[in-house]
């Protein structure tokens, strides 16, 4: 086997137990963020966060961590020496002891010319030494026919590990590239967005960004586009209000930068950016895409709560959502490191959490923000340290 192939059996190897790791981390996020389903969204926000950390972080812990190899036998790797009764009978000659009598021992013509004693034992002599028979019939037609079954099979076979592993990166290649375009594209409306915003609104932003508890880094800025009040950036963060917020009232306004600021406070495209890795190298795993979803929702759903804890009305923030949506579409950002305020997707299930007095809207503290990431990361840690077994495959070669 050359080199090639033992680096592809490997990398099979690696992403086989990666996406088996990720599975058990996946299964128990979602169990523990079922269990908090009656809790705040902000705590299954950090489930969610959680989980996808963990997942992110196997695969590099698997390839710095110390390997335990466990090794599967195949039938190339049986020693040559370790044959079966049937392969024996093929290949080595078959040793029989058979009854002959030597003629210069015993004279059948002459009984007279010998004792009777020496006669004996010329024919203790002759049946005791062995006779070399070629294998059976059956044997033969044994062996001819797996040499006609070889003979008969095609000269190529399927590499399943270079298979597995030319898919799993044309899948990685994809969705990265999705990401990439999708984010080009929200850079492109901060470039051509304006920070020359009416002067009535810098009253409301103070006002807005005192209130969330945000400093001075987070920009204002006006998008020329028809797009929907979205939240951007990671290092450099932004907020775009879209052209039509010139005629909107002032607590429509209000309500709209808090919401978008309360994503700048909880660092939310950060954890999206996250969720768009995990998904991007765990493209096949359903599980991932789903724990990525309901972030997404439990994001938007803990801004809403912060709208909601600074005096906003619910009715009338549920009003203001629900025109938002009707008047501006998310499609276009899907695939981008930014947070728009009105997902069509999740719209109606938020607006029944705003309007529902019993919904729990406590926010966090950041102790307990902090003590969650970091019970997540050893649990990542933990969970992936000693490395990714050895396997032997048999390509049937």
């Amino acid at each position: 086997m050359s080199s090639f192939e033992n680096a592809m059996e490997s990398a099979t190897a690696f992403i086989l137990d990666a996406s088996l790791r990720t599975t058990v981390v996946l299964l128990t996020t979602m169990l523990i963020g079922w269990s908090l389903r009656s809790a705040a969204a902000s705590a299954r926000r950090l489930v969610w966060i959680g989980g996808l950390t963990t997942s992110l972080m196997i695969p590099l812990m698997m390839a710095v961590g110390p390997a335990f190899p466990i090794v599967i036998l195949s039938e190339e790797s049986v020693p040559q020496e370790i044959v079966t009764s049937d392969r024996l009978e093929s290949v080595v000659p078959q040793a029989v002891p058979a009854p002959t009598i030597d003629s210069a021992a015993v004279d059948v013509a002459g009984p007279n010319q010998g004792s009777d004693e020496n006669s004996l034992a010329g024919i203790d002599r002759a049946t005791t030494q062995p006779v070399v028979t070629g294998p059976s019939e059956l044997t033969l037609a044994a062996r001819d026919r797996k040499m006609q079954q070889a003979n008969s099979s095609p000269a190529w076979t399927i590499d399943w590990s270079v298979l597995t592993v030319a898919i799993f990166l044309s899948g990685v290649a994809v969705q990265l590239v999705r990401l990439v375009v999708g984010n080009v594209r929200v850079r492109s409306l901060v470039r051509t967005s304006t920070d020359d915003t009416p002067s009535e609104w810098a009253t409301d932003w103070h006002d807005a960004k005192a209130t969330m508890q945000v400093g001075d880094r987070v920009l204002l800025r006006e998008s020329q586009a028809d797009i929907s009040p979205l939240a951007c950036g990671v290092v450099r963060q932004a907020v775009l209000l879209p052209l039509a917020a010139r005629d909107w009232q002032h607590d429509r306004r209000r309500a709209v930068m808090l919401h978008e600021l309360g994503h700048v406070r909880q660092r939310d495209v950060a954890a999206i950016l996250l969720g768009q890795l995990v998904t991007a190298i765990y493209f096949f795993h359903p599980l991932a895409w789903f724990v990525v979803r309901q972030l997404r929702h439990d994001c938007e759903r803990a801004c809403d709560d912060l709208v909601l804890n600074a005096g906003q009305k619910p009715v009338d923030y549920a009003r203001h959502l629900a025109e938002i949506a009707r008047s501006f579409s998310t499609s276009r950002h899907q695939n981008a490191v930014a947070m728009a305020m009105s997902r069509s997707s999740n719209i109606e299930s938020r607006i029944i959490a705003i309007l529902d007095s019993a919904t729990p809207r406590q926010p966090l503290s950041n102790v307990a923000r902090r003590t969650s990431l970091g019970n997540g990361h050893c649990v990542a840690a933990g969970s992936s340290r000693g490395g990714s077994p050895s396997w032997a495959f048999s390509n049937g070669r």
